[in-house]
């Protein structure tokens, strides 16, 4: 009984620290607390302790209003105003001095200090504060050692935690009001004690949470209510909002609205009143059974004398369109318009008037307002089919457009629909294919689809149709046309909810996450019609969303937070033409949740991005394979969950990249699922793991193995069944050192292949043995021997073939994939073409200027990697990112929100485009040069790798991307070390040629990366002392590997060359040619200038135009110093030391 009880104690307290360590990751896990003077705020206290251990408040939980751009310090002397003042300073940190006694602040070095903790996460002392978060001050003694619940960070630079979360308890006691506090007084001053005591715990700290929480729901009736105004008249169509006083002002019972007569008037749960027919209608707004008051409301209108119609008649062919315009006497009526058909499968009519001709026949359109009407008869005729191959575009409308003359289709995002090749044989297969690829991208902008559904964007594009896939088979074209989409003229958009406008005057109210509908209208020639999702774009501010909807024209909008949130809609092809509203949510707490999922797994499937097995997900449509959690209600605010894997080695949850449940190996193993919101909503599940095709057996005919040091072999291993799922093995060898064997797995739908590389590192005979990880039938192990024989001689490397050789193939790749495509989205082509010396039209590149600052103005969402790719890009142009039609973008970059956020990539950017030009942070930035590079090493895991999303998954690319950023900071003493640490991590990685698995696939991009890593830090790959080379084999000649006729390939099993491996094999020599000519790095442009541009259709001096007598280019800041180093035949190494001493001049430390 006494080992169960310790077992349960052990898995409470796994759970508990999983749920401390996971709730900054959580994007508002907490109640973001609304004022009742509807401002947002955080909760805030500030707990001394003392050298025994004693804890006592300097400030007792407390609601702080919060105001835009606010830091810790400002929130925490807005809360202790009243007792005394809060400072802050770079050196000292904070102090705290109370009214009546001695300033507190750091002491003995900041061995005491106090340390912030935001949602139970120490933070930076310059954190910026976001709504709802709870916020505790807390003095440490000892750098928190005496600190009962601190938990140190996993990895130096990481961030510690609070194991005891006491967040929900002390958001509750600050929510709570004098009234209820002093009506419960015991009770509250308990459930304080625990929230301050350092040695509470978390059963004490949950129990005290659930007190609380009776105490906030506890019935404060309200005795008395008013409602204002107290009379309303209104014309039909109009509102009025109502507000509703409640006494005493604690009461929290909730104002129910209701209308009498809801033909006259309407009234929303926000006391919104909506004209609706004329009349007079009673308004109620009651608090409980006895509380109530009463609202009368008039409703007049202007009755419709006469309505008439543009035409009687019409005449039209089956596809035919035509707007009937209705006018109504007098114009200022307020009686609706209503549109009807007697034959809407023959003619069909719009709100707006549209009517569409579908088949023969007639049909009659009358129109209504009030008691008038008026009547159109539509006669149709049959639409001649065309007999020869002819495109046609059907409108989802019912409309029919065919080419014209010329074979050419114009329209607009305000069409709808699909092109059909007619005038075929019956059962005529069709491919379409009309698309625009993105700069040196690998993506394309897609105008038709394969269907031949149109994506509308404005331009003129060539279309063609075959009988199939012309990429994949040998394909017939069977029509050709053009394709102009041009804007769309609508001059004003007005938005829609239930049919009434959003007017933008009040806040929309949405209850918790249970999204709400709107549709869009946009005026064109005078009349409002309903504008397709095709010709939208959306934004809305961090926290919330909004989407078009599934099916049918219209959108849908949610807010994962109570915070005021700004949605702003669109057209898309002029994004001047816009709407905005805001809206707000109520909290909904959870109270339940429900997990299904299956009981027994197959492991079968290989993810090569993550290097681990396909496991569980919540996305997978088989529901053998897939999880779900169902949070009660459905609608709740925060439906955030914590996962806690209790076998580990077996299986565990990975919420990162929706990894979800991940095998490691057959067996059984348990989770445990919480909600973050409500500790009690919990479920337990144990899951069974089973290879889909066990090992049986695996042997090795030949057992005796001769490779030459750094050479590397393939093994060929017979395994039964052939198709078994766990072909991976633990290696072991009777002396380490001289070989090593790596297993990688790859898979495609149904089929999943192990390779078994055999390494050869140093010289000797070395016995292998291979455990087969799967041993759920018995496998027995293999065994065989190698010997390691002396290798070939070095030689030096051929730097015009591998080098400037190579720069000039990749440009020449990008420049052809690049022509007609200076557009936003093309940063790395035309940055690596540029920064090597490549000349560029002007036309090309005002081409690419035009489309960046039309992608800046349009407003849409770009990340802090967008914007560095268009910072480096212009850079390389000669132009001033500084200065982009008036936006600052090293200003919204230092200034970012919610970076901390984000994955690692976004911070390494971010620093690296204020390195460029050595750009000048102010103090007051939300980021500086060091609280990026702070953030940046929590991403590093002990092993020395850097992480995406943390430090706990790690990736040989991230590492090097992380690397370049840092390089600038080595002499920094923290960054010093984590570099170091990185780079053994770099070199671990390295397979015996110097290359990189990645993605289950020797990847040319993570070996670009690491060289790039080391020519940005002026480390010599090359240099055996370094430890990147063996051999012959080194990170430059691995790269050309990956040379295709054309361009690189990312892949080497792939024989197709492709624009991200181009682009970084390409920029990565480039980065190398700089370290050895001495030249700025790759991203310093401090002294850089362009080549001048050529004259349209010239290709000038470019060093990618041909292949022929490669030489180093020319670049814009090669100094001539170096330039006499580099004829007098100066080494790589040689180099390196002169080129460190001036980089360390240039750097911060």
């Amino acid at each position: 009984m006494r080992a169960e009880s310790r077992r349960r104690g052990r898995r409470w307290l796994s759970l508990l620290l999983t749920l401390a360590m996971v709730w900054t990751l959580v994007s508002g896990a907490l109640a973001l607390n609304v004022s009742r003077s509807g401002a947002q705020t955080v909760t805030v206290t500030m707990e001394y302790t003392d050298e025994s251990g004693h804890t006592m408040y300097y400030l007792p939980p407390t609601q702080v209003e919060l105001e835009e751009g606010d830091i810790l310090v400002d929130v925490l002397q807005r809360g202790y105003q009243d007792r005394g003042s809060v400072t802050y300073s770079t050196l000292y940190g904070f102090t705290v001095t109370p009214n009546d006694g001695q300033a507190v602040g750091e002491v003995n070095w900041g061995k005491k200090a106090w340390w912030p903790f935001v949602d139970s996460v120490k933070v930076g002392n310059k954190y910026q504060v976001q709504p709802g978060e709870v916020i505790r001050l807390i003095y440490v003694q000892d750098s928190a050692q005496g600190t009962p619940d601190y938990i140190p960070p996993a990895a130096e630079g990481g961030q510690g935690a609070l194991g005891i979360n006491k967040d929900k308890l002390v958001s509750s006691l600050a929510q709570l009001t004098q009234a209820q506090i002093d009506a419960n007084a015991q009770a509250y001053e308990q459930a304080l004690q625990v929230a301050v005591d350092g040695t509470a715990t978390q059963e004490q700290v949950n129990e005290q949470t659930q007190i609380v929480s009776q105490l906030l729901a506890q019935k404060v009736p309200a005795t008395d209510i008013t409602v204002t105004p107290g009379e309303v008249t209104l014309m039909v169509g109009q509102t009025q909002t109502l507000a509703a006083t409640v006494t005493p002002e604690e009461s929290n019972d909730t104002v129910v609205w209701y209308s009498e007569d809801t033909h006259v008037a309407q009234v929303t749960d926000q006391g919104v009143v909506r004209a609706v027919g004329e009349g007079t209608a009673v308004i109620t707004a009651q608090a409980n059974e006895t509380v109530k008051a009463t609202v009368m409301v008039t409703v007049t209108g202007i009755a419709a004398q006469s309505v008439t119609l543009s035409e009687t008649q019409l005449d039209l062919e089956e596809g035919q369109g035509g707007r009937l315009t209705a006018t109504v006497t007098p114009a200022d009526s307020t009686d609706a318009v209503v549109w009807q058909s007697s034959a809407p499968d023959i003619v069909s009519v719009d709100d707006s008037g549209l009517v569409v001709a579908h088949q023969a026949g007639s049909a009659q359109i009358t129109v209504t307002a009030g008691d008038c009407s008026a009547v159109c008869t539509v006669t149709v005729t049959p639409r001649e089919v065309p007999t020869t191959p002819t495109v046609v575009f059907y409108h989802t409308d019912g409309r029919i457009t065919q080419w014209d003359d010329t074979h050419t289709f114009t329209l607009s995002a305000l069409d709808e629909g699909r092109f059909v090749l007619e005038g075929v044989a019956e059962g005529q297969s069709t491919y379409w294919s009309c698309s625009q690829q993105n700069g040196g991208s690998e993506s394309s902008t897609i105008h038709i689809s394969s269907g031949g559904k149109f994506y509308p964007s404005v331009g003129e594009y060539q279309a063609y149709v075959y009988d199939k896939n012309p990429d994949w088979y040998v394909a017939q074209e069977l029509a050709t046309f053009t394709l102009k989409v041009v804007p769309t003229q609508i001059t004003d958009l007005k938005l829609y909810q239930d049919g009434w406008p959003v007017t933008g005057e009040e806040p929309l109210h949405l209850s918790g996450t249970q999204p709400q509908q709107l549709t869009v209208k946009g005026c064109l020639d005078g009349v409002y019609i309903t504008i397709p999702n095709q010709a939208l774009e959306m934004t809305s501010t961090e926290g919330s969303y909004i989407y078009t909807l599934d099916g049918e024209n219209g959108l849908e909008f949610f807010s994962e937070d109570q915070s005021m949130h700004t949605f702003t809609v669109s057209l898309a092809d002029n994004p001047q033409v816009t709407v905005s509203f805001q809206a707000t949510a109520q909290r909904i707490d959870v109270t339940g949740l429900t997990v299904t999922y299956p009981e027994v797994f197959y492991i079968e499937g290989w993810n090569g991005l993550g290097n681990q097995y396909v496991g569980i997900t919540s996305h997978d449509t088989d529901p053998e394979r897939r999880y779900e959690i169902n949070i009660e209600p459905h609608n709740a605010t925060v439906k955030d969950v914590v996962w806690v894997s209790h076998d580990p080695d077996v299986a565990e949850f990975q919420a990162t990249y929706g990894n979800g449940i991940v095998p490691k190996k057959a067996g059984t193993a348990r989770f445990t699922v919480t909600s973050v919101d409500n500790p009690a909503a919990t479920q337990d599940l144990t899951i069974r793991f089973e290879y889909k095709h066990p090992l049986e057996q695996v042997e090795m005919e030949e057992t005796a193995l001769t490779l030459a040091q750094y050479e590397s072999m393939n093994l060929d291993l017979l395994v039964t069944p052939a198709n078994a799922t766990n072909q991976r093995f633990a290696w072991t060898y009777s002396q380490d050192g001289i070989v090593k064997v790596n297993d990688y797995a790859t898979s495609t739908p149904g089929t999943m292949t192990t390779t078994h590389t055999l390494s050869a590192l140093e010289q000797g005979t070395v016995t292998v043995t291979g455990t087969p990880l799967d041993d759920t039938q018995g496998a027995k192990p293999i065994q065989f021997t190698v010997t390691v024989t002396q290798p070939d001689a070095v030689e030096d490397l051929d730097f015009d073939r591998y080098v400037t050789g190579n720069i000039r193939h990749a440009l020449s790749y990008l420049d052809s994939q690049l022509e007609g495509n200076y557009t936003y989205g093309a940063e790395w082509s035309l940055f690596t073409l540029l920064r090597a010396g490549a000349s560029l039209s002007q036309s090309d590149l005002d081409s690419y200027y035009a489309s960046i600052t039309q992608q800046l103005e349009s407003g849409g969402r770009m990340l802090p990697t967008d914007y560095f790719r268009v910072v480096v890009a212009l850079l390389a142009m000669g132009k001033d990112p500084t200065d982009v039609a008036g936006m600052d973008l090293i200003e919204t970059l230092y200034n970012y929100p919610n970076l901390d956020r984000m994955t690692s990539n976004m911070m390494s950017y971010t620093l690296l485009a204020l390195d460029t030009k050595d750009y000048e942070v102010p103090q007051d930035a939300r980021w500086t040069r060091e609280t990026l590079i702070e953030k940046l090493l929590t991403f590093q895991n002990a092993n020395g790798g850097f992480g995406l999303s943390s430090a706990d998954t790690v990736s040989v690319d991230v590492t090097a991307m992380t690397l370049q950023a840092l390089a600038p900071y080595r002499d920094m003493e923290q960054v010093g070390l984590a570099f170091d640490r990185a780079l053994e991590y770099l070199r671990s990685q390295m397979t015996s040629d110097c290359g990189y698995i990645n993605e289950g696939d020797d990847n040319g991009c993570t070996a670009a990366q690491v060289l790039t890593a080391l020519a940005v830090a002026g480390i010599d790959p090359l240099d055996p002392d370094n430890e990147f080379t063996h051999g012959n084999y080194n990170l430059v000649t691995k790269l050309d590997q990956f040379k295709r006729e054309s361009g690189f390939t990312t892949f080497m099993s792939s024989d197709q060359p492709d624009g991200m491996g181009t682009v970084q094999i390409g920029y990565a020599l480039e980065a190398y040619r700089r370290f050895v000519a001495g030249e700025n790095t790759l991203f310093d442009l401090t002294q850089w200038t362009p080549a001048p541009p050529t004259e349209d259709g010239d290709s000038g001096e470019n060093p990618g135009s041909g292949e022929e007598e490669p030489q180093v280019p020319q670049t814009g800041d090669t100094s001539p110093l170096v330039e006499s180093l580099v004829i007098l035949g100066m080494s790589a190494a040689g180099l390196c030391a002169a080129v460190w001493t001036d980089r360390k001049r240039k750097s911060r430390g």
